[in-house]
């Protein structure tokens, strides 16, 4: 998320009328400068305040104007994991019109309009590197969020960096093995073998085995199959993943989904599944080609510290997501 935010003082009489109003593709020109070029796309889907186009897209975007000086933009979507929830994209305030209390009037006007949408929180994420950072978090804390917890592990590296990070990873494969668990590529799959383990796995995910945001399918049409990695039993029962999957438009590869079930007896088998991946990955593509993770540090936080640890003294780059929250009552 980008922000660059005011601090919590009053409004300074001197700035004149402030008014605060939604904004869409009519204030692009004048409004641009106060966002990201990445998002200005995503200002310019603004409707300008049409309440029932609004709630078709799920997008707010708001506007500070100190007269006709466009001060502040706040720009949001409804989430696509809870569609109750707002996402809070950005919030940027003018260099020159900061410490006035705008961010704060931004704030508060967009929890009062969503409230009237029927939203029931407000969310945001943010990378630990975020500029201002802290201030944005006290911005935050003063409206009342819940305390910032870590989301998200993200980092990027050259896949050659395997074998100083991994330098123990055919350990592991060698201990999967001895429980009768090799690890193969989805390439690699016979088409009776690939349809079953899309069925099981439909299965699983019905029937609560397993998790609903481990679900393969969703990523399997676009996923880079040769080098997408998979656990399997002697029997050929599929007890785990990771799928890569290709982002040509920014020359990089990523793992967008990775799950292990509770059968597989050795702890670090998706460290042993991520080794082979980068195998596999350098061998098709080469020792130059770029890997960025995104592993939740919920339910992966182990894998997270392991890929943390190893991997950081080699990242192009590396931070972590942070999140928080606030109840609509």
């Amino acid at each position: 998320m980008q922000h660059e935010t005011a601090s919590l003082s009053s409004q300074s009489p001197a700035l004149g009328e402030i008014s605060i109003r939604p904004c869409g593709i009519d204030d692009l020109p004048s409004l641009a400068t106060l966002t990201a070029p990445g998002l200005t796309g995503l200002l310019g889907a603004g409707t300008g305040g049409d309440t029932d186009a609004d709630s078709r897209s799920g997008l707010c975007h708001l506007s500070a104007w100190v007269g006709e000086i466009p001060a502040g933009l706040l720009l949001s979507r409804q989430s696509e994991k809870d569609p109750r929830e707002q996402e809070l994209i950005s919030l940027m305030v003018l260099p020159l019109l900061r410490r006035q209390g705008l961010a704060t009037r931004l704030l508060s006007e967009w929890r009062s309009r969503m409230g009237q949408a029927g939203r029931t929180a407000l969310v945001a994420q943010w990378s630990d590197h975020l500029p201002r950072v802290q201030d944005f978090s006290a911005l935050l804390a003063h409206h009342n969020w819940a305390a910032p917890r870590r989301a998200r592990l993200r980092m990027s590296f050259h896949v050659s960096d395997r074998h100083e990070a991994l330098p123990w990873a055919a350990r592991l494969s060698g201990q999967l093995e001895h429980f009768g668990i090799r690890i193969v590529s989805l390439a690699d799959l016979m088409p009776a073998q690939a349809t079953a383990f899309e069925e099981n796995a439909r299965l699983g995910v019905a029937c609560g085995e397993i998790p609903s945001w481990a679900a393969p399918d969703r990523w399997l049409a676009t996923a880079d199959r040769p080098v997408s990695q998979l656990l399997v039993k002697t029997d050929g029962c599929v007890l785990g993943w990771l799928l890569c999957q290709p982002q040509p438009a920014l020359q990089r590869w990523t793992v967008p989904i990775g799950w292990v079930s509770a059968e597989v007896p050795v702890r670090a088998a998706l460290v042993a599944a991520m080794a082979r991946l980068l195998e596999r990955l350098e061998a098709e593509h080469g020792p130059q080609a770029t890997l960025t993770l995104q592993p939740s540090m919920g339910a992966g936080a182990k894998v997270c510290t392991l890929l943390d640890r190893r991997f950081r003294p080699h990242a192009l780059w590396a931070d972590r997501l942070m999140e928080s929250s606030q109840r609509i009552d």
